[in-house]
Formats: structure tokens, sequence, C-alpha cells
């Protein structure tokens, strides 16, 4: 959760709608073709049959006025690996700038896969 103290009051995020900019920012950037699982733990816990949320496979952390953000994709084959990563990290920084105001420290990005 992230709160910023303006003149007007207090500004608070949720890390729910953090995780929801970020997934619309990676999922919208060419080559990935689909988000991963964090763990395998985390697999097991939501189970093979449950529905899981559009939000899986990205993890957040905010320390102080900065965000680490870690995103686990699928990409699609043939597409340059390196490419994604970097369009995914400028992308992510630049919607959380633009919608939060709030510094991108870190985007760790993981490839889980290549359909």
């Amino acid at each position: 959760m992230y709160c910023k103290e303006t003149y007007l009051g207090n500004i608070t995020v949720a890390d729910r709608f953090i995780k929801k900019l970020v997934c619309r920012a990676v999922t919208s950037c060419f080559g990935v073709a689909g988000m991963g699982d964090r763990s395998f733990a985390d697999h097991m816990m939501t189970g093979f049959f449950r529905l899981r949320a559009l939000t899986h496979g990205i993890a957040v952390r905010t320390k102080g006025s900065s965000l680490t953000a870690d995103i686990h994709i699928t990409v699609t084959f043939g597409t340059n690996i390196a490419a994604v990563r970097d369009s995914i990290r400028s992308k992510v920084k630049f919607v959380i700038g633009e919608y939060i105001g709030l510094p991108v420290e870190q985007v760790n990005v993981y490839i889980d896969g290549v359909i």
C-alpha cells in the first residue's frame, strides 16, 4: 500500500490497483503471451481448477516512496527476449509514474516459458 501526503490530505493507493496497472502495461507489450505463476507454492495454493486473478505473476513492494515489481511472464516463440524485457521495464516505469507519480526503483522480469 502506498500513502502520499498532500496539502489536501492523504492519498492511499492499494497494492491491488498497482498490480492491475502493471498487468495492463505488461500484457500490452509485444511478445508477451501470458502471465506466469510467481512460484510453485502459489500455484499449488490457487489449485488447478480454480480461476486465478488477473494479477497472478505480479508482486509489488513499496519501500518508502519507491516501488519494486517482480513480473513473471511467458513470451511468444521467435521474439527477442531482451527486447520484450526492456519494453516491459520501460512501460511499467512510465505507467506507474504517469498514473500514481510513484518512482519505480526496480522492475524484475522473469521469463517462465516460451509458447
